[in-house]
């Protein structure tokens, strides 16, 4: 004999179940983005960072080669950031290595990473035959090693030595 109302079971999810659910994964997706900005950042100036090295071994490596015979204070190579590229120039028979000689290497920055040397934006870095920084008819090229990269409000400070 039954007495009262028969017992359903109940089938799916309750409306505010939905929304307690949605809440929580909405919830978790924000912090997963905010650590996966960061990581990201992080990588892409480790990456600028590791460019800049190269880039700089590459340019002490061809100074010391000196194909040309490049004496004194006179640039070997020359390191050149212009247009988010980093470029390595060897010097020619007839001139010192400039951002207008011949690229020998070259990779790309992204977009939102800037290099300073020093407090100013760094546009190049001339190298002489003996590995050493010139600033001898390198117009306004940096003379340390010192550099700052910034991306955001991220930075980091790397010495190419």
């Amino acid at each position: 004999m039954k007495l009262g109302r028969s017992v359903k079971r109940q089938l799916g999810v309750t409306l505010i179940e939905l929304m307690i659910t949605t809440a929580i994964m909405a919830a978790m997706s924000l912090v997963s983005m905010a650590f996966g900005t960061g990581w990201v950042t992080e990588n892409r100036l480790i990456e600028a960072e590791n460019q800049l090295v190269v880039a700089f071994d590459k340019a002490k490596s061809t100074a010391l080669r000196n194909r040309y015979g490049k004496v004194g204070g006179s640039a070997a190579s020359t390191v050149c950031l212009s247009n988010q590229i980093i470029s390595v120039h060897e010097a020619t028979s007839a001139a010192a290595a400039s951002c207008a000689t011949t690229a020998i290497w070259q990779a790309d920055l992204h977009e939102r990473i800037s290099v300073s040397a020093g407090g100013t934006s760094l546009s190049c870095l001339c190298v002489t035959s003996k590995a050493e920084l010139t600033a001898t008819g390198c117009g306004s090229c940096a003379t340390t090693t010192s550099l700052n990269l910034t991306m955001g409000n991220d930075n980091v400070s790397i010495s190419l030595l």
